[in-house]
């Protein structure tokens, strides 16, 4: 039996998860399908061998065996076809809960429908994304939310989330407890608005500089973040006592306020104003002979100075945490 851990993946906000397989030195994949002939080996009544499952039919293999309708297993996340074993790899979340308790995916066989054997493969639940549902954009408040703590094992918690009638389901491995958080959080407040932009600068007559850019406005003030929810926490205690699951999981059931929103933008400075053009001089020649300046003319006027942008607008105020109640 090749040696195998099971590694459940979570997709929690989808409500589903993965079951994938790790070999010694292997990355993660989806669990490959294990073949039955020449793994299983059975010693029968009336028969002075063992004997194995029936390879295919093509193999033309006349050595007794054991067909493969007749072998079948108790674990439900597994499908024997065709002398084949192939474990489920995408789930619903709640086909997790009879693996919740358990130490290792165990996987025992039945022949004739009597127990026969049993192997079992490493188990552990990969670390899921937080479940922190937040209120509606703008400051909202957060939702309010009923949280159900369970420690089927001393190394392992379960969280069921009611939202809105929708259940959640969070496996957790005690290792993985610190920093993981579920709960409610407020909405994040609204963005200031942008300062508008200063106006262009007058460009100059003939000779003449551009006209400075005016500055541009400030940004708005970020709108305050919203309320956290009132969370509501029941705890089923199976592995230890209450008081102890309690000390172990307050840290990671959270309500907190929503962030402040994001100040405006200060409006961008106007353009200083195009210089004027320049003017040649102009002369002519005297009775003398001698050349007469009658117009000096004039360089281009310069570009005037763009304007100052506008300041960004401050942030707005974190919303107040919520209310968690064990």
């Amino acid at each position: 039996m090749p040696k195998r851990d099971i590694v459940v993946q979570q997709h929690v906000l989808q409500r589903t998860a993965t079951l994938l397989g790790a070999g010694t030195g292997t990355a993660l994949s989806v669990v490959p399908e294990l073949a039955l002939h020449g793994t299983l080996i059975a010693q029968l009544t009336g028969i002075s061998r063992p004997v194995s499952v029936c390879g295919a039919s093509k193999d033309l293999d006349p050595s007794p065996c054991l067909a493969p309708s007749a072998v079948s297993s108790d674990q439900p996340l597994v499908h024997l076809d065709g002398g084949n074993l192939r474990v489920a790899d995408e789930l619903a979340a709640r086909d997790l809960l009879p693996l919740a308790d358990q130490e290792t995916f165990a996987v025992p066989i039945r022949i004739a429908n009597a127990p026969a054997a049993s192997f079992s493969w490493g188990l552990h639940f990969a670390r899921p994304a937080d479940l922190v549902f937040s209120g509606a954009a703008n400051g909202g408040r957060g939702p309010d939310l009923t949280v159900r703590v369970a420690d089927p094992r001393p190394d392992r918690v379960t969280y069921d989330i009611d939202v809105n009638g929708l259940d959640y389901l969070a496996f957790v491995e005690r290792a993985d407890l610190a920093g993981y958080q579920v709960g409610s959080q407020g909405g994040a407040g609204f963005s200031g608005r942008g300062g508008a932009s200063g106006w262009a600068g007058s460009s100059g007559g003939q000779c003449q500089n551009g006209g400075a850019g005016g500055a541009g406005d400030d940004g708005g003030k970020g709108g305050p973040g919203g309320v956290g929810g009132t969370v509501k926490v029941a705890m089923s205690c199976r592995s230890g006592s209450c008081g102890e699951l309690e000390a172990l999981v307050r840290g990671t059931i959270v309500s907190l306020g929503g962030p402040g929103g994001r100040g405006g933008s200060g409006g961008p400075g106007g353009s200083g104003g195009i210089g004027g053009s320049s003017r040649a001089a102009t002369t002519h020649v005297a009775a003398d002979g001698s050349i007469v300046v009658d117009d000096p003319g004039c360089s281009g006027g310069a570009n005037g100075p763009s304007g100052w942008a506008g300041n960004d607008g401050s942030p707005g105020q974190p919303g107040l945490p919520g209310t968690v109640s064990f």
